[in-house]
């Protein structure tokens, strides 16, 4: 896990920072949306594919790190045999579709398109 969070740690400011390689890069059990960016810069992550059209360094899409089935998984680790179901596949694929049926959670409005420190990528061997 690259950062855990529970309720209540909202207030914090989470930016410039490197998500790399995580299998799990954020755990957050809140409800409220908190956005981990600031001033138009938000963070890197080792998984978010996305496009800079206007080459600003900044992704064009935001990011969601978790979504509702990544609740199920951390509060019923049985759910787990599910995972490659046809039904998660279907529940995964409407909240990309739908962003208003996902219930909170962090979301990163700038994600930055490359790591803040360029030997952090080498250095792990991706």
């Amino acid at each position: 896990i690259g950062i855990h969070f529970t309720a209540g740690s909202e207030r914090n400011s989470i930016f410039n920072n490197g998500f790399v390689g995580n299998r799990t890069q954020v755990k957050y059990a809140g409800t409220r949306w908190v956005d981990w960016s600031v001033e138009g810069r938000g963070n890197y992550w080792s998984d978010h594919a996305a496009f800079d059209l206007n080459g600003d360094a900044i992704a064009d899409s935001v990011f969601r790190p978790n979504d509702v089935m990544d609740r199920v998984l951390w509060s019923q680790p049985a759910t787990k045999l599910l995972l490659g179901s046809p039904a998660v596949q279907l529940i995964r694929w409407s909240q990309s579709a739908f962003p208003a049926l996902q219930p909170g959670g962090v979301i990163d409005s700038a994600p930055l398109m490359e790591p803040v420190d360029p030997q952090i990528e080498p250095w792990m061997g991706i």
